[in-house]
């Protein structure tokens, strides 16, 4: 056998093993939070338990949570939404105070720190 075809069928085979093999896993890059500014609706304002698999509290939003073992959000993004200013917390921080206030738990300032609004509900 020539050695230009010896060459051509390594060559192919070569290409055949890289067109069998599995693609590389890629690790997902860092999840962006919504603007909290561009939020609708935090969640139902509910308490719940975290221990209740179902969230059922939470309403019918399909990636609803408990956030800190007691107040419902539409999705876990919401909880840490990002911002630019503390100005752009205030609606989740009425959201989170409204709940707080109905549990007897002290209100929280609207605080914008590392892009993400601060403070836990």
């Amino acid at each position: 056998m020539r050695r230009s075809t010896r060459l051509r069928l390594w060559l192919c085979g070569v290409a055949q093993w890289a067109c069998d093999a599995e693609p590389a896993a890629t690790k997902p890059g860092p999840v962006v939070p919504p603007a909290c500014v561009d939020v609708k609706s935090f969640g139902n304002g509910s308490t719940c338990n975290a221990n209740d698999p179902t969230v059922a509290l939470c309403g019918k939003a399909a990636r609803r949570v408990c956030a800190s073992n007691w107040l419902c959000f539409d999705a876990p993004e919401l909880v840490d939404c990002g911002c630019s200013v503390d100005g752009d917390c205030d609606k989740r921080t009425e959201y989170i105070n409204v709940a707080r206030t109905a549990v007897s738990k002290a209100p929280l300032a609207s605080k914008c720190e590392g892009g993400r609004c601060a403070g836990r509900p």
